[in-house]
């Protein structure tokens, strides 16, 4: 994924400040970002990233329009299951990580 996507891959201190924005509200244990891959070249525009580091299914909000779940776990489909505009939650399962974006 960092060799495909400039957004993982940012180089200077003021692209990761400028560029990144921690999500708030996460339950203990729950890292979520997300990354404004537009303003470093990204096809990527927008990109959110959920880390859960605990033993549990968490259950998050999640942010209205059309996402795109990157399934970074797939050999085979690495990027493709659109997650419908009504998902209100996610369901991050324990010690899992997930990515969306939006082109």
């Amino acid at each position: 994924i960092r060799k495909e996507h400039p957004a993982f891959r940012m180089k200077t201190t003021n692209e990761i400040v400028d560029n990144i924005r921690f999500l708030d509200n996460m339950p203990p244990g729950v890292v979520a970002y997300s990354i404004n891959g537009e303003a470093v070249g990204d096809r990527w525009k927008k990109i959110l990233v959920y880390f859960n580091g605990t033993s549990d299914t968490q259950k998050l909000d999640f942010p209205s329009g059309s996402w795109f779940w990157a399934n970074v776990s797939s050999h085979l489909d690495p990027y493709g299951n659109i997650i419908p505009t009504s998902m209100e939650n996610l369901f991050l399962e324990p010690y899992s990580r997930m990515i969306f974006y939006q082109e």
